[in-house]
């Protein structure tokens, strides 16, 4: 089974949202983007417990407007014919070329067979009751329900459960005995099994020695005092207080007796067993999702887990996340973890933003098709991953300029206090990081990457001395970027670098430097000045492998190159702007 498409209407901080997955969904995004609440939407209609209790609060209506209905429609394909069979009268055809549902099938349509499936659709609705002050629930067949005349052809909870859905949560204690948790549902699922008689004897077992308790001559005593007074109202006679009393483990109830029963293992014979939770979170989690993978249906399930990653290491956390892929007929994964998405292709991934103005969208990954795209595509991993919980992203042009905005912008936020970019969820990206050239030109194919993703983009770039080559230069990037942030013109980040600093500061950075990293200067600074001792700090800078950074750090206290303070000081204001900004 896969999920063809959702449709997300008034719910939560989702006022319209429309999904057409092509095969397995990483989804991300920052925090109150509504990873979280996608997935709550899923099992709202997939999970035959959504509508089981009543929905007491209005916080789940978007900007709490009682007036509009809650509505996820689901598009159920790839059935199999177990689950066709389950909902055979309520059946309907699917385009797969245009994702489109097909009303009608006329006598000698030229339409491709290939490419229609057969597909059922589920719609979860709620409608807030202003006399009752709680909201009615329940999941419907849209083929057969009418929303204006306010028929609703609810779905059977026995057809529910029949959907090969599983839900991993990253709270809970995996391997409950609970009722309804994943250990028990596994169980149930088999043919036969002896553990319904397993249980019976736990119970009597415990109930036999719970019994004994009150044989103790010391608790007789006491528990007959206690009785004394009360043996002539309550008409209790002169029977011994082992025939009045006994005691049994929460009230003698099977759930309870589960619910005290935990999973201790042991993973090394010397220390035996400990409790689970004994053991740390990531093994907890590891469990966690070795259950939905223990499914027997694994294969032909859609399986959903969200906050993927949270209590595990990277390794761990890749490996999982293919094995899900493998086991699953459709993974939906949701992570802050954007390094899990090396696991997954690009058109693969979801990503969810929130606007200023609060509103949510997705962006889809999209097959790359132009040379372009696949040369942009080299930066996905190694830098649009981790970075993928930002809200925008900084395209350079190379590593220098990515090394100095770094150390200027530490350097500030220790010494003056200001917030670092990254107090804004906001990220640096180097256009030659996996292109080695980089430069003005490599910008717009990562530029264009990120802003199809969702992200705000601002690029800085040169302004080359050729006033033609650099407004096409400003032109392709305005194309690709949301805002262009451009040095003056003639400049480059190693004269940015240099520009308004006071000379014996310049002098002062270059001899340590060049002591610090045994690197001779070739020059002797306190015989130059102004523009030819900037000129050969410049090559200097240039020529010894990347020391721009280092050149930062070296300047005295509270001393930041006036150039460089504007370009940081205009990067967090660019959030919401778009355009050229001039320095």
């Amino acid at each position: 089974m896969k999920i063809r498409f959702i449709s997300i209407s008034n719910f939560r901080g989702f006022e319209k949202i429309e999904l057409k997955p092509r095969d397995h969904v990483l989804l991300v995004g920052g925090p109150g983007a509504g990873r979280s609440d996608l997935i709550e939407a899923l099992w709202r209609v997939l999970s035959a417990e959504s509508s089981r209790y009543a929905l007491l609060e209005d916080l789940d209506f978007f900007n709490r407007d009682l007036a509009k209905r809650i509505e996820i429609e689901v598009v159920l394909g790839d059935l199999g014919p177990h689950l066709e069979q389950a909902f055979l009268d309520r059946l309907e055809l699917w385009d797969l070329d245009t994702g489109q549902l097909i009303q009608e099938l006329s006598p000698g349509s030229d339409r491709d067979p290939d490419s229609l499936e057969n597909v059922v659709r589920f719609c979860y609705r709620a409608v807030w009751d202003s006399d009752q002050q709680q909201a009615r629930q329940w999941v419907d067949f849209p083929k057969f329900s009418d929303p204006e005349g306010e028929y609703f052809h609810h779905v059977p909870r026995i057809l529910r459960e029949e959907l090969p859905v599983a839900f991993v949560s990253s709270s809970g204690l995996p391997l409950s005995l609970g009722a309804r948790g994943d250990l028990r549902k596994l169980i149930n699922a088999q043919d036969k099994t002896d553990f319904p008689g397993s249980l019976d004897r736990l119970i009597d077992g415990i109930a036999e020695l719970a019994e004994g308790i009150v044989q103790s001559q010391d608790l007789a005593k006491i528990i007959e005092r206690i009785l004394e007074p009360l043996r002539i109202p309550l008409g209790l006679g002169d029977r011994s207080a082992s025939d009045i009393l006994q005691f049994a483990p929460e009230g003698g109830s099977l759930a309870s007796i589960l619910r005290g029963l935990q999973p201790i293992m042991k993973l090394r014979e010397d220390l035996g067993f400990l409790p689970l939770i004994r053991h740390g979170s990531t093994l907890r989690a590891l469990l966690q999702l070795s259950q939905a993978l223990a499914r027997s249906d694994s294969s032909d399930a859609v399986i959903v887990v969200d906050d993927f990653g949270e209590n595990i290491d990277i390794d761990i956390a890749q490996h999982l996340a293919s094995i899900l892929q493998n086991r699953a007929a459709q993974l939906w994964l949701s992570t802050l973890r954007g390094s899990v998405g090396q696991c997954f292709r690009l058109e693969d991934m979801v990503r969810l933003t929130v606007s200023s103005d609060g509103v949510r969208c997705a962006h889809i990954g999209q097959v790359p098709v132009s040379k372009a795209e696949r040369l942009a595509l080299r930066h996905l991993h190694l830098q649009i991953l981790p970075a993928i919980s930002s809200q925008a992203v900084v395209v350079v042009e190379g590593p220098h300029d990515r090394s100095v905005l770094a150390a200027a912008a530490v350097k500030l936020n220790m010494e003056e206090g200001v917030p670092l970019p990254a107090s804004q969820r906001i990220a640096f990206l180097d256009a030659g990081a996996a292109e080695g050239s980089g430069g003005v030109s490599a910008i717009p194919r990562l530029a264009s990457l990120a802003r199809n993703l969702g992200f705000h983009v601002i690029a800085i770039i040169d302004c080359d001395r050729d006033a033609e080559a650099a407004e096409q230069h400003l032109i392709q990037n305005l194309e690709a970027a949301n805002v262009v942030i451009r040095w003056p013109q003639g400049y480059a980040i190693e004269k940015a670098l240099l520009n308004g600093l006071d000379e014996e500061d310049i002098r002062t950075a270059l001899k340590d430097l060049s002591e610090a990293h045994s690197i001779p200067l070739g020059f002797d600074p306190n015989t130059l000045s102004a523009g030819k001792l900037v000129d050969r700090a410049m090559r200097f800078l240039k020529s010894s492998g990347g020391l721009h950074a280092p050149f930062v750090d070296a300047l005295p206290e509270n001393c930041i190159p006036p150039l460089v303070r504007k370009c940081l000081e205009e990067i967090p204001q660019a959030i919401n702007k778009t355009g050229l900004v001039q320095l």
